[in-house]
């Protein structure tokens, strides 16, 4: 905390000191944020009935119409990663996002329709919150936090008096050469 004080001749509060953010702090506060921000996802196979049009999905497509398409748009496709616009009962339609693409940004986003015929897909796969997953990558995060925290305290461990013998190199080790240019 800072020291607060008032002056004699006036009401103004100032402070006289400013505190300093702990390195440790700021990856508590990276790492918190790393853990409400990221979760890890796996796809199962769906039925293509259970899907409500606006959910999200990818669709293998069969050989014949993966070579179609293909042809069509100059390079492969084997599947469609998007929206379901719409199940009747022989076709469905698909819709992805579409545009140029700067420097990694999509510019003037629009969304391109795919209408295929129920017998053109293969599979029809959704993407759902992996628990598991996302338990173990908490995990790793919170022990990473842990263990840059006791480092950055000082907490490494050891006698604490510094002196004495490097112990031996392990014999487990083995030398890999780095040459920089």
């Amino acid at each position: 905390m800072g020291v607060i004080h008032r002056s004699s001749d006036s009401r103004s509060i100032e402070k006289a000191e400013m505190t300093r953010c702990r390195p440790y702090h700021v990856t508590l506060g990276l790492g918190l944020a790393i853990i409400l921000t990221s979760a890890c996802y796996s796809t199962i196979p769906v039925r293509l009935e259970a899907v409500s049009p606006g959910q999200e999905l990818t669709v293998h497509l069969d050989a014949e119409t993966s070579q179609r398409l293909s042809l069509a748009e100059g390079y492969s496709v084997r599947y469609i990663a998007g929206r379901l616009d719409a199940l009747r009962g022989d076709s469905l339609t698909v819709s992805i996002a579409a545009g140029q693409r700067v420097q990694g940004m999509l510019m003037n986003p629009t969304r391109r329709n795919f209408n295929l015929a129920r017998q053109d897909v293969v599979l029809v796969e959704q993407r759902e919150f992996d628990r598991g997953r996302s338990a173990l990558l908490a995990g790793g995060i919170i022990g990473g936090i842990v263990a840059t925290v006791l480092q950055a305290r000082g907490g490494g461990g050891g006698s604490g008096d510094g002196g004495g013998e490097a112990p031996p190199p392990s014999p487990f080790v083995i030398p890999i050469p780095i040459f920089i240019r």
